[in-house]
């Protein structure tokens, strides 16, 4: 995280001597919102984003305004503004499918996008619909061959049937899961299977349940 922040306060720096107003914000938009997936939420840095997209916004290209829209869109997500995240991502999606020179399913935006839809629906208190979202981003990352996004779309899943109350079907995503996120890279989902199941397990009685 340290060294995170450290190439990220480095790039801001850099940004101040870009002479063209439209990149520089998009720049510091890119900065901004990943200081705070390092750092933690700073209200500062949540508004110089906001700041930054209106200077996108303001260029007038739709294309351009959608892929920061879904970049920054953990802003929203973390500052409990789900229903505005949500649309965000969906509008944004909607205008990025429609360039006819790249798919869709591989731009980082949408791999983005797989984080804060689910979980905007999620505490929206949509949870069929979160759920029919994660299962379809399953089904298109399985047929393209992805090993990792299934993963950690499935940890998700066990998470909003946490919130449901599926203890049961917590512990049965969360065991299929974890003989596969062993590795460095997929470690935060590791910690999450561990403490939704170890969560799930007291919710049915059982205290003594060990999956490490």
């Amino acid at each position: 995280t340290k060294r995170c922040l450290e190439v990220i306060e480095r790039a801001l720096q850099l940004s101040e001597q870009q002479q063209d107003p439209l990149i520089q914000a998009r720049t510091r938009a890119s900065c901004l919102v990943r200081r705070v997936w390092a750092g933690g939420w700073n209200e500062g840095d949540a508004q110089a984003c906001r700041d930054a997209l209106a200077v996108i916004r303001q260029a007038g290209d739709p294309l351009l305004l959608a892929t920061y829209l879904v970049d920054c869109n953990f802003m929203q997500w973390a500052s409990s503004h789900y229903r505005e995240a949500q649309r965000d991502a969906v509008n944004s999606l909607a205008i990025l499918s429609e360039r006819p020179s790249e798919n869709p399913y591989l731009v980082f935006a949408y791999w983005l996008s797989q984080f804060t839809l689910p979980w905007s629906l999620l505490l929206l208190g949509q949870w069929g619909e979160a759920l029919r979202q994660i299962e379809a981003e399953i089904a298109i990352a399985e047929k393209n061959g992805d090993p990792y996004r299934p993963l950690t779309l499935r940890a998700y899943e066990a998470w909003v049937h946490f919130h449901a109350m599926d203890y049961a079907g917590v512990l049965a995503i969360c065991q299929s899961v974890l003989p596969s996120v062993g590795a460095t890279i997929l470690s935060p989902w590791r910690r999450i299977c561990l403490v939704l199941a170890g969560s799930a397990a007291t919710g049915l009685g059982d205290y003594q349940l060990s999956l490490i």
